[in-house]
């Protein structure tokens, strides 16, 4: 059974609206989702984290100036931060906010 032309324009503007606010939701329950792979760039994430925490901290320790090597390592270890809740982000994307 096949829908109507006003039923399917109907369903389209739910999905949309379903795609807008909730975009995790809507990447769930998409097809090509893959619980595994998130879970792989979670670990990834995380450990990163940790990685450039403990480079930031070690760097922080060493400074003794403006350029020093400890200067270098510890924006190093912001960068990764960086990257790693760049990546979650984009793994987790924040639930837009209606009425703006």
């Amino acid at each position: 059974m096949s829908l109507t032309h006003d039923e399917q324009h109907r369903l389209d503007e739910i999905e949309s609206n379903l795609r807008s606010s909730d975009p995790t939701l809507a990447r769930r329950l998409a097809p090509s989702f893959d619980p595994a792979r998130d879970r792989r760039v979670l670990i990834r994430c995380v450990v990163l984290l940790l990685l450039g925490t403990a480079i930031m901290v070690a760097g922080a320790a060493g400074v003794t100036g403006v350029l020093s090597y400890g200067t270098v390592f510890a924006l190093l270890g912001v960068g990764l931060m960086g990257l790693a809740l760049r990546r979650l982000r984009h793994l987790y994307p924040p639930p837009s906010v209606r009425g703006q």
